[in-house]
């Protein structure tokens, strides 16, 4: 095992960026930064054995009048099949919208939020219980495509090309939704997450996960210690094939005594 400062990483994520919609939390913040969500300038990984290749990047120049400009460039396949998209609120890379699950249909997923007037709230900056006039309601075709992040995002659209990404086709959806990530993150998220497991505790924990699900030759990352947060959070970063553990901030009282322990 290793370790990192997730500080580090923090800050120098931020400082070339704003957080995107919708980051609720300090957790929904690290685990963006961390799993690629939130993508940040000169982002360079690895391939992982077993995937398809894939082309991304982000270029950063300086334009006229000294102002940074990102291009992104197109995902070819779903790198974080763990991670539900977004359901786009725009035709738009930059648009907000809200967080899907993991599905095998995310288009449809996405259409019961148009549908319920979901949606239209979000664009409108509507409180959530605001009442929504059903016959304003008006679903849009929808798409889903492949975005810079490597997520399945659903986008008010006809084609991804007018975008500039890749369609997600049934294929790339299914194969997705099977991927062994999946049950991993389900396990991270009951097991560690939610509860609150000492740092130093984690790695066997992790380790019978990785086992179960099938996946070997995967590193766990401790992050710096830090004595004051007695709680972990552990991210999937799949193109690093680590899982980085990192201390959690605890709001109020915390746990007492956590909730696992050393076999």
């Amino acid at each position: 095992m290793s370790t990192f400062d997730p500080e580090v990483v923090l800050r120098r994520h931020l400082r070339a960026q704003v957080v995107p919609d919708p980051v609720t939390s300090v957790v929904d913040l690290v685990e963006g930064v961390l799993n690629g969500s939130i993508p940040a300038p000169k982002l360079r990984r690895r391939g992982r054995p077993g995937r398809r290749g894939f082309t991304i990047g982000v270029t950063v120049a300086v334009v006229a009048g000294g102002t940074l400009a990102a291009t992104l460039v197109r995902r070819e396949d779903v790198t974080q099949p763990h991670q539900g998209g977004l359901c786009r609120v725009a035709a738009s890379v930059t648009a907000g919208g809200r967080q899907l699950g993991v599905s095998a249909d995310p288009v449809a997923e996405c259409r019961e939020l148009w549908a319920s007037g979901d949606m239209d709230r979000h664009r409108d900056n509507l409180d959530p219980t605001a009442p929504v006039d059903p016959a304003e309601v008006v679903v849009p075709p929808l798409v889903a495509c492949i975005s810079s992040a490597g997520l399945v995002d659903v986008y008010p659209a006809t084609s991804c090309d007018d975008l500039d990404l890749v369609p997600a086709d049934s294929t790339d959806i299914a194969d997705a939704a099977a991927d062994p990530l999946v049950a991993l993150q389900e396990r991270l998220s009951t097991e560690i997450n939610a509860g609150c497991v000492a740092q130093e505790d984690t790695p066997p924990l992790i380790e019978q996960m990785l086992s179960d699900v099938g996946l070997d030759g995967w590193e766990i990352v401790l992050g710096r210690e830090r004595p004051e947060d007695p709680c972990s959070i552990a991210v999937i970063v799949p193109d690093e094939q680590q899982i980085r553990v990192i201390r959690r901030m605890v709001l109020g009282p915390p746990p007492s005594p956590p909730t696992a322990t050393r076999p």
